[in-house]
């Protein structure tokens, strides 16, 4: 994984975070990873408020053992990839802060062992598809701050753990659905 996060690096050089990202040390001791003490696979990568910019780094896709993914309160932008569902072991997403554009990519909902999902202050549009209900162990979801409309689909009353839910200035419509207290 030391390649994959390597690439990601070299697009942020200008950041004394991660100057010595390309040392020759471990990457679990490097600044934001963490591992598994037991198998040393990126479990969680927590790059908040770092200035990092361009588009979602696709490379991230490759840490297959990623747990935590958090790189809210940046600057990047261009739309959420599809490969964006090839984190099997994904628990917590957080890219509030940012500005990603285009819609929700429909393959995020694919995510089934997301706990927490992030997404608000960004410039993500779109409606929230039915496909929201496939997120069962869902417990927080961000929705707020963002270019959303259309209704809040009655699937979300499939998230039976879901305890926070914020979806403040957007363009909803309708009323919120009664299947969410069920």
């Amino acid at each position: 994984h030391t390649q994959t996060l390597n690439q990601v690096s070299g697009e942020y050089e200008d950041n004394a975070n991660y100057s010595f990202w390309m040392s020759p040390d471990n990457e679990c001791a490097w600044y934001g990873v963490t591992c598994d003490p037991d198998t040393n696979a990126t479990v969680k990568l927590e790059l908040i408020e770092n200035n990092l910019n361009g588009t979602f780094p696709a490379e991230l896709t490759h840490l297959s053992d990623l747990r935590v993914l958090r790189l809210n309160a940046n600057l990047f932008t261009g739309k959420l990839p599809p490969k964006i569902s090839q984190f099997p072991t994904l628990n917590e997403l957080f890219l509030h802060g940012n500005f990603l554009t285009g819609t929700i990519p429909e393959k995020l909902y694919d995510l089934n062992k997301l706990q927490q999902l992030s997404l608000g202050f960004n410039d993500l549009t779109g409606t929230i598809s039915t496909k929201l209900g496939q997120l069962r162990n869902l417990k927080g979801l961000h929705l707020n701050d963002l270019l959303l409309y259309g209704t809040i689909p009655s699937e979300i009353g499939q998230l039976t753990f879901l305890s926070q839910l914020f979806t403040h200035n957007n363009a909803f419509t309708g009323t919120i659905p009664n299947e969410i207290t069920q």
